[in-house]
């Protein structure tokens, strides 16, 4: 008679990928042991640590050679033919897809990655949007593209700022931190300076989508 607490064992033909989105840190370090690249199928495992917002993941593939601009290796962001989406200045929006064009993640090919890459931009550029203010301050410290403009939201600081369904001391925070770095938006209007918060509300139809931010010079230490 089997455990409830049995541990489930990972089958050898299971990918790299696949084991990194099982969360089983000893399995994908043995993995990494035996010669597997952190960076298969266009940087799939750094994507999927930071959709499934896994810090120790994350740290372990950037610790083993990982890219943190995940983005550089799918090979249509080396020669872009079409510019991004226009983000709106003034509204604050999330990532839709229905069921029919979000992509399933399937290690036998790589349409999630596409996706990824093609929506979002960079793995930077996700965690912004997701709120991820620990995943954005690693990426950052091990060299991740703090100005990257691929996917439909803008740069990191504009996903910051206008973006994603994150609470409001958060996007401080993380504003704050990609400054730090010289993040800027696509005008440069906020180079040098924190954001402070407070601002205008801003409604349709008596509906709230998006503040006007305040701005005042930094004063870092």
């Amino acid at each position: 008679m089997s455990s409830s607490n049995s541990r489930v064992t990972i089958k050898p033909s299971a990918s790299f990928s696949d084991t990194c989105e099982w969360a089983d840190l000893a399995s994908t370090t043995a993995l990494l042991n035996s010669g597997a690249d952190p960076n298969s199928n266009y940087g799939e495992a750094v994507w999927l640590s930071v959709t499934d917002h896994n810090l120790p993941l994350l740290a372990l593939l950037l610790a083993r050679g990982a890219t943190p601009n995940a983005q550089d290796l799918w090979p249509q962001n080396a020669a872009a033919t079409a510019p991004p989406t226009p983000c709106p200045t003034n509204a604050v929006s999330a990532p839709t897809a229905s069921s029919s064009t979000l992509p399933v993640r399937n290690s036998s090919d790589s349409a999630w990655v596409a996706y990824q890459a093609r929506h979002y931009g960079s793995p930077l550029q996700l965690a912004c949007l997701l709120g991820q203010l620990d995943t954005g301050r690693l990426l950052l410290s091990k060299g991740a593209d703090a100005n990257c403009q691929l996917g439909s939201f803008g740069t990191p600081l504009r996903i910051a700022r206008w973006h994603g369904d994150v609470a409001k001391f958060r996007r401080q925070e993380i504003t704050n931190l990609l400054m730090r770095y010289g993040g800027v938006d696509e005008e440069g209007e906020c180079k040098g300076k924190l954001w402070w918060g407070g601002g205008e509300i801003i409604t349709m139809n008596g509906v709230v989508i998006g503040k006007r931010i305040e701005y005042r010079d930094s004063k870092l230490s």
